[in-house]
């Protein structure tokens, strides 16, 4: 089906302890695809995380967990409601859904199973993190050996990070492999992935996604509230020319732009913020800005520099287009 992942790998049910911890991702297009391919989607996902329930992890679950990406966040509703339905005779405990957007062709790695630590315990589940513990204990001996085939300088377990850990284990599965390239890239796509929710979060919030904020700032930036040439647009929105025309027709349905056509050529058409758009942007530019500053809190200014001249290299070497 167009706009979806249906064969993306999941990852198998994990037993620790007396929990069993199962999940899955989906990445489904809300633009390219119709409602009920996007249900059926969910639903033979869904389907598929109960199947490794029954088949790998016994007949219920401790805790259970969807990571569903979508493009719309307005499908959130549906989602939430599918996959309360599809587990509500499972037995779980605890179940989670996360609902993240996710720009159009991008790729999907989901760590969610191996990440047990982010998913809530309670109490009557310490002799599940006593046996994680004590598995992740066993497995220490074996990271030296694994780090140094990999080039890489040894360090504590207590050190480690999950991609950390990614590179330990395809080091010990494949010695010959360089697995370097992970080292930069899987933090990178981590990060995004963290970044790009806390974003639709506060976009949400006003009530537009992502992609709506990229354009409504571009406006803000470029023209001081415009006018901006609608082609110019979507090269300073970092979208797609192809999505252009359908996001202003959405943002000019909702107050927030005016479009305008020239008098000769009516195909020239001008792009400027509205009042109501305008005051939008400012309030949400401020929420925005705040939060991002929070997500740096944990590095100094200096750590701050060298990352972002290290990332602005890394980008020019890339030829990326923005």
């Amino acid at each position: 089906m167009p706009g979806t992942t249906p064969d993306h790998p999941y990852s198998p049910a994990k037993r620790v302890g007396s929990t069993v911890y199962v999940s899955g991702a989906l990445s489904v297009d809300a633009d390219y695809q119709p409602v009920t391919g996007r249900r059926e989607a969910l639903d033979a996902a869904l389907d598929r995380m109960t199947e490794r329930l029954s088949t790998e992890g016994g007949t219920t679950a401790d805790v259970v967990k969807l990571t569903y990406f979508v493009t719309d966040l307005s499908l959130r509703e549906e989602a939430n409601q599918q996959f309360a339905e599809k587990f509500a005779g499972t037995g779980a405990a605890r179940t989670f859904l996360e609902v993240s957007s996710l720009p159009y062709g991008a790729s999907v790695e989901i760590d969610a199973i191996a990440d047990v630590a982010d998913v809530p315990h309670s109490a009557d589940s310490a002799d599940s993190v006593d046996s994680a513990e004590s598995a992740e204990s066993a497995g220490n001996s074996d990271i030296a050996n694994a780090t140094a085939t990999s080039g890489r300088t040894p360090m504590s377990a207590d050190d480690q990070d999950y991609i950390d850990r990614v590179m330990t284990q395809w080091s010990a599965a494949e010695p010959e492999l360089d697995v370097r390239p992970l080292d930069v890239f899987g933090r990178l796509h981590r990060v995004y992935l963290k970044y790009s929710r806390i974003m639709d979060q506060t976009c949400a919030e006003f009530n537009i996604t992502q992609s709506d904020f990229e354009v409504l700032a571009a406006l803000k930036r470029s023209g001081q509230g415009g006018p901006v040439a609608a082609a110019a647009l979507a090269e300073e929105a970092l979208v797609s020319t192809s999505d252009i025309p359908s996001q202003l027709h959405r943002l000019e349905d909702a107050g927030l732009i005016d479009r305008i056509r020239g008098f000769t050529d009516r195909s020239s058409v001008q792009v400027r913020l509205t009042p109501a758009g305008e005051e939008l942007i400012n309030r949400l530019a401020r929420e925005h800005f705040t939060r991002e500053a929070e997500l740096l809190e944990g590095l100094s200014d200096n750590d701050r520099e060298v990352l972002s001249d290290v990332l602005r290299r890394l980008s020019s070497s890339l030829g990326t287009p923005w």
